[in-house]
């Protein structure tokens, strides 16, 4: 999943509207748990079927979004502080007493963060190097999906200083190309001169 940062209008707003949605299925389950009773027993369970078929995801975009997650927390000073994920320690967080207001503000500030891209994710669409970039990301992943088949972490290797210097290096080349092309059909410079600066690579 790419990061808020680096996706478009229509994908930002279809984040920030399933955001809204799961955050209201939560303080509706939050509501629904504090005067739980046999009435009310069917609504609960499937308000918390719904919440559990979209945390994957959820939990997946507040990670892209730059959002922590985590918290700790310490029930007396006896015991030693517990390390929650907000998003999917949801339930557990409920039976351990922890304040699920917490979860509530993760959430939204995850919504925040989605508000705060509306204007920058929709001035991408019109941004080639945006695509220039998007492209070599994608040619990146299709790199490392085989090992992302055998079941192996690649994780820590894409995102290692020099996988990120050769996808910046390659970014940065294939902009300037872009740019050269341009400048080229707008008869700013011909391409022909700039081959000439270049000297043999273009041979």
């Amino acid at each position: 999943m790419l990061p808020l940062s680096r996706i478009i209008w229509p994908l930002v707003v279809n984040r920030h509207n399933r955001l809204i949605d799961y955050r209201d299925l939560v303080v509706k389950y939050l509501n629904s748990i504090v005067s739980l009773n046999q009435s009310n027993m069917t609504l609960v369970n499937e308000l918390r079927s719904q919440i559990n078929e979209r945390m994957p995801y959820i939990d997946e975009v507040v990670r892209v979004s730059g959002v922590a997650t985590h918290m700790s927390y310490t029930p007396m000073r006896a015991i030693p502080p517990t390390t929650y994920n907000l998003v999917t320690d949801l339930f557990g967080m409920h039976e351990q007493r922890v304040p699920m207001q917490n979860a509530i503000d993760l959430l939204e500030r995850t919504i925040g963060a989605h508000k705060a891209q509306m204007w920058p994710s929709a001035i991408r669409i019109f941004n080639p190097f945006y695509w220039v970039g998007l492209i070599v990301e994608l040619v990146a992943s299709l790199i490392f999906s085989p090992f992302h088949a055998a079941g192996l972490n690649t994780g820590r290797l894409e995102y290692s200083l020099w996988v990120r210097s050769i996808k910046g290096l390659i970014t940065m080349t294939a902009t300037i190309l872009t740019i050269l092309v341009g400048l080229d059909q707008l008869n700013i410079i011909r391409f022909s001169v700039v081959k000439g600066w270049l000297g043999g690579w273009f041979e």
